[in-house]
């Protein structure tokens, strides 16, 4: 085990004489924050970041970072192990959010079945033409 103090790069930046606890931590190195299998973006705040994960858009993202109590506007280098840990943990439980392999399965046979079916819009699907009337 590491002590924390090599992983992460410690800030002091405008602590005022009243506020002795304001530290910002950046995590060091080249290690991508990866969540339900997806590396999210370096640089960008983590509501944005999580959008990149299959099946969270805006809403659902921030709707996580409620559930897990990480304010909004922290980037995802930000993050400290207990929050990453917190997201895996709300993101990666299927009994709250279907995402990535699960909802690409689910699209997938929502999609056979209407060709299995021969219902009209699997046979427009397989013909690769628009399938609601445009």
């Amino acid at each position: 085990m590491s002590d924390i103090s090599t992983l992460f790069e410690v800030s002091k930046s405008s602590i005022a004489p009243n506020e002795k606890n304001n530290i910002t931590m950046k995590r060091k190195g080249s290690s991508p924050v990866r969540i339900a299998g997806v590396i999210l973006p370096r640089g960008k705040y983590t509501e944005i970041a999580l959008t990149a994960i299959y099946g969270i858009g805006k809403a659902k993202a921030l709707e996580v970072l409620s559930k897990t109590e990480i304010a909004t506007g922290i980037k995802t280098e930000e993050l400290t192990p207990m929050q990453l840990r917190a997201l895996r943990n709300v993101i990666e439980d299927p009994k709250q959010f279907r995402t990535e392999a699960v909802l690409r399965r689910e699209v997938r046979l929502a999609a056979k079945r209407l060709v299995d079916i021969q219902a009209l819009r699997g046979k427009r699907r397989n013909a690769g033409l628009p399938t609601r009337g445009q």
